[in-house]
């Protein structure tokens, strides 16, 4: 009698267990938070100087995610985006996604794990301060994501000021600041009850 006794409780322990490693947490209202390393180069089409400038299409390119956790599938993924900017020099204005544009990330996900075809996609948008304020921790790039896995979520990019290259001296010479290699992290927050798609 006692031993069955034992044997109900362990089996109920296990179930109650394994019942928490399976349980969506998007329906107790806890977010999904995907982190990254985000590396890529910025290319600005006029260098960037000190006197403002109007209509800078912003370019990412050798745009990669990498080391990606909090979505099982998901390992990786490659992106491109482009930004335009008024009125901007290395130390004012800001920059949108370029309407027209493709802005999108191509998702990379482990060997026979969902989703089974390697590149699921997201379109987003995004934002960026001025250039002078980038490698500062409290303005980091952001935006959301209008399509695909993770619709309906916010992202932000923090970025780290040692890995990350922008040459700021370049901006006080005649050709201006062209381009900056950046490194860091990026966070992207799926709101309570907004699960990330299947492909």
């Amino acid at each position: 009698m006692r031993r069955s006794s034992r044997i109900a409780a362990i089996a109920t322990s296990a179930a109650l267990i394994s019942g928490l490693y399976i349980y969506d947490v998007s329906a107790v209202g806890v977010p999904q938070v995907i982190t990254c390393e985000d590396k890529f180069t910025m290319t600005f089409d006029r260098g960037l100087t000190l006197s403002p400038q109007n209509d800078i299409t912003a370019t990412l390119t050798d745009a990669k995610l990498l080391g990606c956790s909090g979505d099982a599938p998901v390992t990786q993924a490659d992106y491109i985006g482009t930004g335009i900017g008024s009125a901007v020099t290395c130390a004012t204005g800001g920059y949108k996604d370029k309407p027209g544009t493709d802005q999108r990330a191509s998702w990379q996900t482990a060997a026979g794990q969902p989703p089974t075809d390697g590149q699921p996609t997201t379109s987003f948008t995004w934002d960026m301060q001025p250039i002078q304020d980038l490698l500062k921790s409290n303005n980091p790039l952001s935006g959301g994501i209008t399509e695909g896995r993770y619709k309906g979520a916010t992202w932000t990019v923090v970025l780290d000021p040692v890995k990350s290259k922008i040459d700021l001296t370049a901006c006080a010479t005649p050709a201006g600041l062209k381009s900056m290699v950046l490194d860091g992290t990026l966070t992207i927050t799926l709101p309570p009850g907004v699960p990330a798609l299947p492909a």
